[in-house]
Formats: C-alpha cells, sequence, structure tokens
C-alpha cells in the first residue's frame, strides 16, 4: 500500500485498478509515442478521480497505476 500526504496545496489523483487488460493498455499507453498526448484513463472503462486538498492523506492500494497532476 502506498500513500500520500498533502501539506499545502492541491493534487488531481487518478487511478486506474491493476486488472490484466488495464495494465496491458498501461504498457501500451507507455510505449506509444502519442503517450504525451493521450489521457491514459481515456484508455481504460474505469478511472477514478480523487481530489486531494491540503492537510489530507489519502491510501491507495498496492498496483493500483496513479496519475498524478499538481495544481
Amino acid at each position: 500500500m502506498n500513500f500520500s500526504v498533502l501539506l499545502q496545496g492541491e493534487k488531481i489523483f487518478y487511478l486506474i485498478e491493476p486488472t490484466d487488460e488495464n495494465l496491458q493498455k498501461y504498457a501500451d499507453w507507455s510505449k506509444s509515442p502519442d503517450g504525451s498526448e493521450t489521457f491514459l484513463g481515456d484508455c481504460v472503462s474505469d478511472c477514478y478521480k480523487m481530489h486531494l486538498r491540503e492537510e489530507n492523506t489519502v491510501f491507495i492500494p498496492a498496483g493500483y497505476v496513479l496519475v498524478l497532476i499538481y495544481l
């Protein structure tokens, strides 16, 4: 299990369940020359968005694919 503590500011987490299908899509996306122009969350069936605010902590299950945006 991983965790993130945010002392100040905001972060947006996008979490993708580590199914065989999603991990294969992640592998394909990460090797693609267009990867920087394609949002991985659009390539999978379920992508969970979580907005973390100042002084919050989040626990992330092991194996989940994580996309993180700092605001």
